[in-house]
């Protein structure tokens, strides 16, 4: 096993000097093929992904009105593929002094690969747990100097794998802003990690085509599991949104002509990018694959479908989570449109029957190709 320090320096305007890898048939020096290796790992070690990020004014701020164990915020994503640590940085505003004990807060996560639970307040993993214990009478005139940051690091988790997140907010603590994102990598191991072994690369030493197949396989993983996450969407409080009937409604304003989709409706805009270096002309053709999800309340009666509406249309959709049945956590995969133009996306909800209630805490999209 080696070590390879993600230290490379940035790409410059010119690029590879041609004469320094391969040119016309021309063996590739190791040297370039070393420096093209170097970019690979810098891109797979150190680049940064945000995994979900949500702000609030004072008054929209999560807020309870009760004392106790209150989830809302969630989000869901994979990780990168060398991704073992993620940060998240919240900003916390003062507390209401009405009935409250200890306002506390505090993260759980999930590998939805395995239905291992990382953290939890300490009952499994670290403790991480978080306490702002300062207290006003009107929050919603909150300044800045009435907030606090904080910043919490999770460490040990599996890269490429999906993972979900959720904020227990306890006893009314308040938050204004939160961020979820991977943390840097000093070093790749080249036995536990997606990299590629670098040094072998010296002057005058033989490049196989092993070796390129490497390059290519780094690069296919960092495509399959680095994809951006385009919608990361939670309440602001304890009661979900809902939608009752049969009639397709949009789940985030109550639009419900035109399928719960028009152009002025709430939703939210992704612009996804694909290329293929063997056609670029083809781009209004490419489709990029996603995986978007949703979270349930407890609420749900009967079985609801959620859909991520693209259009007015009966099929202007990317897909449909068509078997919404109770609390928890559901998914479905679909493509986004691949060219350079941005998608309005808009999530609706649809009964069975005339007394179906559905209803949602959270959901969102993000890129994946595996």
């Amino acid at each position: 096993m080696s070590s390879i320090w993600v230290n490379t320096s940035p790409l410059t305007a010119d690029g590879l000097p041609a004469l320094a890898w391969a040119r016309n048939g021309v063996v590739p020096s190791a040297p370039g093929t070393r420096e093209l290796a170097e970019y690979i790992n810098f891109l797979l070690g150190y680049r940064l992904r945000v995994l979900a990020s949500g702000s609030w004014t004072n008054a929209d701020s999560p807020d309870f009105g009760a004392a106790g164990d209150n989830t809302t915020v969630r989000a869901r994503s994979h990780v990168s593929p060398n991704a073992t640590t993620v940060m998240i940085r919240m900003v916390l505003m003062r507390t209401e002094t009405e009935g409250y004990t200890v306002p506390k807060g505090w993260w759980t996560i999930t590998n939805k690969d395995t239905a291992a639970i990382l953290y939890d307040d300490g009952t499994s993993g670290t403790d991480r747990s978080f306490i702002f214990d300062d207290r006003t009478g009107a929050p919603d005139t909150a300044v800045p100097d009435d907030y606090r940051e904080v910043t919490r690091i999770y460490t040990g988790l599996t890269g490429g794998a999906d993972y979900t997140f959720e904020l227990h907010q306890y006893d009314g603590i308040r938050i204004q802003s939160f961020t979820i994102y991977e943390n840097v990598r000093a070093t790749l191991s080249t036995v536990d990690d997606t990299v590629i072994d670098s040094p072998k690369f010296t002057e005058g030493s033989p490049i196989y085509n092993r070796d390129v197949l490497d390059l290519l396989a780094a690069l296919d993983v960092a495509w399959r599991q680095m994809g951006t996450n385009h919608l990361a969407w939670s309440i602001n409080n304890t009661t979900a949104e809902t939608m009752t009937g049969t009639m397709e409604t949009n789940i985030l304003d109550g639009t419900y002509t035109t399928n719960g989709w028009t152009s002025t409706s709430k939703g939210f805009y992704a612009q996804a990018k694909y290329h293929d270096s063997e056609d670029t002309r083809a781009a209004s053709l490419y489709r990029v694959p996603v995986v978007l999800w949703a979270y349930a309340s407890a609420t749900v009666a009967g079985t609801g479908k959620v859909k991520f509406r693209t259009g007015t249309g009966s099929g202007d959709y990317i897909a449909s989570i068509d078997a919404i049945a109770g609390a928890g956590w559901y998914t479905v995969t679909g493509y986004l449109n691949g060219s350079n133009a941005s998608d309005k996306i808009d999530i609706t909800g649809t009964g069975s029957d005339p007394s179906t209630l559905v209803s949602i805490y959270a959901a969102g999209c993000y890129e994946r190709s595996s």
